[in-house]
């Protein structure tokens, strides 16, 4: 881990699954099963990203761009800075040799209320990239409501690409992963459940597509999918292989483990 508060999410993940009182064949059971839950969450995740759309509450250009960009956790916290960015009001407080500096105040605020922090905005001259006080960007890699005011005043419909970060893109998994040696990482587990369904989703996209180009044939696809649906539920209710092509998928088995012997510690005196 490359840093304690990722390690420290992910030991609040497991802990909700193993605990120090497991033995050796407990423990990896729990493990898997710890494992499936989440690759479960990313199962529905990825469905609401590509079959659900985000409702817009303005109607910005860039609002709509980035809600079939960023996935759904994501633009949902964009969304709020973009909604938060109309109240701030930028006023341009100096320059040096290479920025243009601004400063950007919130002045929705009602006399009385808590005073919001004035943030500085610094606008290279050169490569117009802009960077705010706050860290937003830097730190949880989406724009921050004081960089998004500043595009709304120049009237930058769009977001531009230097801050669309791949890893918060719903396209992210399709990116090559690569080692120190720029070597491509394989996936260790080529039948894994998220390869499997990308698999059969691309392929049930082009059948569907094919299909629609026809009443006919899209009745009898239609008819086909609720068979071979009533097969499988019939397969995964009685535990059997189903028959047919079912028959011919391996099953892999499930390891066996035992648990270790137990050894006394050297001078523990028990």
């Amino acid at each position: 881990m490359s840093s304690s508060q990722r390690a420290e999410s992910n030991h609040a993940f497991f802990k909700r699954f193993v605990n120090k009182k497991n033995s050796l064949m407990d423990f990896v059971t729990r493990f898997n099963r710890g494992v499936a839950h989440q690759r479960y969450e990313e199962l529905i995740s990825d469905h609401v990203d590509k079959n659900e759309k985000p409702e817009l509450k303005t109607p910005l250009l860039m609002e709509k761009q980035m809600a079939d960009i960023y996935t759904r956790t994501i633009f949902l916290k964009f969304q709020d800075e973009l909604c938060q960015c109309f109240v701030y009001v930028l006023t341009k407080k100096g320059e040096d040799e290479r920025n243009f500096i601004y400063e950007v105040k919130n002045e929705g605020l009602m006399e009385g209320n808590k005073k919001e922090k004035v943030r500085e905005l610094l606008v290279d001259k050169s490569l117009g990239f802009i960077r705010c006080s706050c860290k937003n960007f830097e730190c949880e890699g989406w724009p921050c409501r004081h960089m998004l005011s500043y595009f709304n005043r120049n009237q930058i419909l769009q977001l531009p690409s230097d801050y669309i970060l791949v890893r918060w893109t719903k396209t992210a998994r399709l990116e090559k992963v690569v080692d120190k040696g720029d070597v491509e990482v394989q996936d260790s587990c080529e039948n894994s459940l998220l390869v499997r369904r990308n698999t059969l989703c691309q392929i049930a996209n082009r059948v569907i597509d094919d299909a629609l180009a026809s009443e006919e044939y899209s009745e009898a696809l239609r008819e086909h999918l609720l068979s071979f649906h009533a097969n499988i539920k019939t397969s995964v209710g009685t535990g059997g292989s189903g028959g047919g092509v079912l028959s011919k998928i391996n099953h892999p088995r499930e390891p066996i483990y035992n648990d270790s012997s137990q050894v006394r510690a050297k001078g523990c005196g028990r």
